[in-house]
């Protein structure tokens, strides 16, 4: 994963990732709250927004859709 530009973001802004993060949960309880996004809902049910699980579920993803892509191969 390439945090360089999370990095210099930081050393611009002097705000890290983390502190953004958690500067804009309000704005993120809101559209949960709201229920016009209730998938996103679901899916931040419990969720540890770091950039390691986020990291974890990118990775997640596309060895999800490798394995998909691979099994549909004909044999």
């Amino acid at each position: 994963m390439d945090l360089e530009p999370e990095s210099a973001a930081e050393r611009a802004g002097g705000v890290s990732g983390e502190q953004w993060m958690r500067a804009q949960e309000d704005r993120l309880a809101a559209l949960v709250d709201g229920g016009a996004f209730p998938a996103f809902a679901g899916a931040r049910a419990g969720a540890a927004l770091s950039p390691e699980s986020l990291f974890r579920f990118g990775l997640a993803a596309l060895l999800d859709g490798l394995a998909a892509r691979i099994a549909a191969v004909p044999r």
